[in-house]
């Protein structure tokens, strides 16, 4: 929108396989949602950044050799004190730290359209 204002959206997946009580389980989250970050270090390839964010989260889990627990979609919400984009003006990296539904650190590739 401006040098300094983005507003966009956001997909995530995150999974893991765990162990409990000596059985194979797995764990799925998927995020999507809106965000506004907003600039203040702004170079050609390297931007830092804060933001928030608001969406709908889903979650599935259980024993791997058993039928899966898939919980309610719920609202959820992240605000990132810091993060940061290297790269071109259509594919970049992230790194960034985030509060809420989010992982507490996000590594990942972005593209614009």
């Amino acid at each position: 929108v401006l040098k300094w204002l983005a507003v966009g959206g956001r997909a995530t997946y995150e999974g893991a396989k765990y162990k409990r009580s000596d059985v194979d389980c797995i764990y799925h989250k998927a995020n999507v949602a809106m965000e506004v970050l907003f600039t203040y270090v702004n170079r050609e390839h390297l931007q830092l950044y804060s933001g928030v964010s608001m969406g709908l989260i889903y979650r599935w889990d259980g024993a791997m050799d058993a039928k899966l627990d898939f919980k309610p979609m719920l609202p959820c919400a992240s605000v990132i004190p810091i993060g940061l984009h290297v790269g071109g003006e259509h594919v970049y990296g992230l790194a960034e730290v985030s509060l809420g539904s989010e992982s507490v650190m996000n590594l990942g590739l972005g593209v614009r359209f």
